[in-house]
């Protein structure tokens, strides 16, 4: 073949956009696409800047769930929010599943707003993740410890908690 497409969902799909990022020059990997991937560390970003700069429009993200907006995008990628079957909506952790994508008449996936419950999950688990990076060592060591599921546990009630005050502060001011 004398062009490649990289495709994948999850860490597949962060995979596929390192294909890209690392791939030999004679081999042409026309686009990549990772399907709710994660993105990238700070250190990840520095190290392949150059390629990144070279690279990045060939990127596609397409996120739809919480995983897809953990760490870093790619500086320049083609970004988009997509819409989920209306079923998903109740399911916070199991929206990842490729099952709730939406598509159009077309075969399409359908652009979508971010939700704000999204928006400030994301917004605290990095808050978390970045006070990890920047605290101290023996810190550290206690808290990875405990299971990532309890961090996103305390992400959740913090969004739940904000929320909740918000309606009580609107409905107070009304």
């Amino acid at each position: 073949y004398l062009d490649y497409v990289t495709c994948g969902h999850s860490l597949g799909g962060n995979l596929a956009i390192h294909a890209l990022l690392t791939s030999p020059d004679n081999m042409n990997i026309v686009s990549a696409y990772g399907l709710d991937a994660p993105g990238y560390s700070d250190e990840y970003l520095s190290h392949y800047s150059d390629e990144i700069s070279d690279k990045a429009q060939k990127i596609h993200h397409y996120q739809w769930s919480l995983v897809g907006g953990l760490l870093n995008k790619i500086p320049g990628e083609n970004y988009g929010f997509i819409e989920t079957k209306p079923e998903a909506q109740s399911e916070f952790f199991d929206k990842h599943n490729l099952f709730y994508v939406e598509f159009d008449s077309d075969a399409s996936v359908i652009s979508s707003d971010k939700p704000d419950d999204l928006l400030s999950a994301e917004e605290a688990i990095h808050g978390i993740t970045a006070a990890l990076d920047n605290c101290d060592d023996e810190l550290k060591m206690v808290l990875y410890q405990i299971p990532l599921v309890k961090y996103i546990g305390v992400c959740l009630e913090f969004v739940q908690f904000k929320n909740n005050a918000e309606s009580v502060g609107t409905a107070a001011a009304t």
